[in-house]
């Protein structure tokens, strides 16, 4: 199942034209109201694409659009209120959605190293 990453600042400027009827848009915002996000929203539903929100907000306006919000504890910040703390229990949460969903999907480490023939991972499976 093929996965695109669509950075919110060039969604607008025609990086919107990978997403289809037959996605689901996986979008990750602490605050869940940064202004980027309005066209990304109004494209999903346009098309009916279901939006998976991973917030620390589910009344922003990415909770509302969302079809599900992975909610986690609205946390300050490590350094000068830059994304530090929340990038990281985004990550986190993205991690544990991908080993589920590949669980749920009969993905087995096999499959994952016939996807990642380089590095040490790769090195591994060659030998």
């Amino acid at each position: 199942m093929p996965c695109h990453y669509v950075n919110a600042t060039e969604a607008s400027h025609g990086d919107l034209g990978c997403v289809t009827s037959d996605d689901i848009c996986i979008a990750f915002s602490h605050s869940g109201n940064t202004p980027e996000l309005a066209g990304i929203l109004e494209h999903c539903a346009w098309l009916k694409v279901p939006v998976v929100a991973i917030t620390s907000d589910e009344n922003s306006r990415l909770g509302k659009a969302a079809a599900i919000v992975l909610l986690y504890p609205k946390i300050a910040e490590a350094f000068a209120n830059a994304p530090t703390t929340s990038t990281t229990a985004q990550i986190v949460i993205g991690d544990a959605l991908a080993v589920e969903l590949a669980q749920k999907l009969g993905k087995t480490a096999s499959d994952f190293l016939q996807l990642h023939p380089g590095g040490a991972i790769g090195a591994k499976h060659r030998n």
